[in-house]
């Protein structure tokens, strides 16, 4: 019989009729799979069912972001927040830059991101006079395109430009190089019909204005300069939103820009005084601190003021505040076996180590709290360290004669910065756990949320229904135990439903049991089941 079992089971074609053994009273097992685990999932789905109902009651919080986050809509006639990918990096690029979309149909446009300039300004086929405009390799906004287009004329000018030959004209020097004078035009802005956006098409450009990568300048000062002054290009987007506010997320190789964002609470960040009344983001420092190399600047020798400027690369810092932290940098890495660079001053030649950024410590920034007293930002040796060649790191700092501090995209890395222009202006700032080193930001939730109720829920339920399930699978093998008969091996042929070939099975129904005797090994050892010696 046994010989005869072994050559059908090798006869037949898995999984139709597969031999199995199959201990008597251990069919009770099935019944606890096809009974628990439907309303296990059941519980489970359930539980997320409630979560996402209870997300999702307002119609408003309708729009998904990419990395899959709720963003907070907008009330009636306000736009939904609008998220921006963005692109570059502190190396090869050494700015951060978005494309945007403008008119009717849209035409995306590359532009740098910069938190100190207060305008959109773009290159248009139609206003560059001949010879006066940069090339621009990535192409012209082609005004006559667009049903939506509107040239401002003479007399209708905004506050921050002039009325020249018959158009408004916006002019600026750029703090990074480079002039621009500009036609104000309107058009819609974000494929978001039935509101105009002004923006600036470039007349003429005088000097490298800008990079290869990019074609145009999205301004996000909170004001205007040139001109008289004015509602800036952010005001005037910001107030088509609920909230008057942007984020942004700088990442080694890009990060978002998203407009009309939820404010964090004020449990959730860092929260900074800020100064919006010059037309740009100044915050206050009150120190600068590496206690593990000896450093330390105070207020007076930083200055009054710490500007957030999105297009510079690195941070600026006063000369005398510069030299001090870059010796303090050097006498810790020549104990380290590094040296420092000559050309350029602010790069160390740093051994070939698994992690050589652990020879330098972190820089704390002091700055006023929208709350009163000092808040403290870290700056860690990942975020404004550059790795520019094969032994060559950079220091994500330079130095310069002006008064102010500029907080370059090398400050931002791994930051997510939250500007709010109403009801107050106030800074908050995000980053990255050093403890964790996950991509969540300390003191907030970044994931979109906190433990719902929902979630709760289904946990529990999991956890109970897998208790349980383990409570019958221990009681049903203890009851197969007995029940077995002495002696004897239940060997059944054949699953319900799938006949058996070779007439081992009379019915589909009804599959065959053969007692098979213990082997000698079994009675040796005193075992009666197979399953308790690995037998098959």
């Amino acid at each position: 019989l046994k010989r005869r079992v072994l050559q059908r089971r090798r006869a037949l074609s898995p999984p139709f009729a597969q031999p199995r053994v199959h201990l008597e009273g251990s069919s009770a097992m099935c019944p606890c799979f096809s009974l628990v685990v439907p309303r296990l999932v059941a519980a489970f789905a359930l539980g997320l069912a409630w979560e996402r109902a209870a997300a999702d009651g307002e119609a408003t919080k309708a729009i998904l972001r990419g990395d899959g986050r709720k963003l907070e809509g907008a009330g009636a006639g306000l736009w939904a927040p609008v998220r921006l990918d963005l692109r570059g990096d502190l190396v090869t690029t050494q700015h951060f830059y978005t494309d945007v979309p403008l008119g009717n149909p849209s035409q995306s446009m590359p532009v740098l991101v910069d938190t100190r300039g207060g305008f959109l300004t773009v290159p248009c086929e139609e206003t560059c006079e001949p010879h006066r405009c940069s090339p621009y390799e990535h192409g012209r906004l082609r005004l006559k395109v667009s049903s939506t287009r509107d040239v401002l004329r003479a007399g209708t000018c905004p506050a921050y430009a002039e009325s020249v030959a018959g158009a408004c004209r916006w002019s600026r020097d750029f703090v990074y190089g480079g002039a621009a004078v500009a036609t104000v035009v309107r058009d819609i802005i974000f494929g978001r019909q039935g509101s105009l956006i002004s923006f600036g098409c470039y007349t003429r450009t005088d000097g490298e204005l800008l990079e290869a990568t990019v074609s145009g300048v999205l301004g996000l000062a909170p004001g205007i300069s040139g001109g008289s002054g004015g509602v800036s290009f952010l005001g005037d987007m910001l107030s088509k939103f609920e909230h008057k506010a942007f984020e942004l997320v700088v990442k080694p190789n890009g990060g978002s820009v998203i407009f009309g964002e939820r404010p964090p609470t004020s449990g959730v960040g860092t929260h900074l005084l800020v100064d919006t009344s010059g037309g740009e983001f100044v915050i206050f420092p009150q120190g600068l601190q590496a206690p593990a190399v000896g450093f330390s600047a105070d207020a007076s020798a930083l200055g009054a003021r710490a500007v957030i400027a999105s297009a510079e690369t690195n941070v600026r810092l006063p000369q005398l505040v510069a030299a001090a932290l870059f010796d303090s940098l050097e006498r810790n890495c020549e104990r380290s076996n590094c040296e420092r660079s000559k050309d350029p001053n602010n790069c160390f030649m740093l051994p070939d180590v698994a992690d050589p950024i652990l020879m330098f410590p972190t820089l704390t920034f002091l700055f006023e709290s929208a709350a009163g007293g000092v808040a403290h930002v870290p700056w860690t040796p990942t975020d404004y360290l550059i790795k520019t060649g094969t032994t060559l790191w950079c220091v994500g700092v330079t130095a310069h004669d002006g008064p102010d501090i500029l907080l370059g995209a090398a400050w931002l890395m791994r930051k997510k910065v939250t500007f709010v222009l109403k009801p107050t202006p106030v800074v908050v700032v995000e980053w990255q756990s050093a403890e964790s080193g996950s991509a969540s930001m300390s003191a907030s939730a970044s994931s979109g949320g906190s433990f719902g109720l929902g979630q709760m829920l289904a946990a529990v339920c999991f956890a109970l229904a897998l208790g349980i399930l383990a409570l019958i699978a221990v009681t049903a093998c203890r009851g197969s135990s007995a029940k077995a008969p002495k002696g004897y091996n239940d060997l059944y042929m054949g699953h319900p439903g799938v006949p058996c070939q070779g007439g081992f099975s009379p019915s589909p129904q009804a599959p065959m049991m053969f007692k098979v005797p213990p082997t000698a090994m079994q009675q040796a050892h005193g075992l009666a089941h197979p399953l308790q010696h690995g037998f098959r």
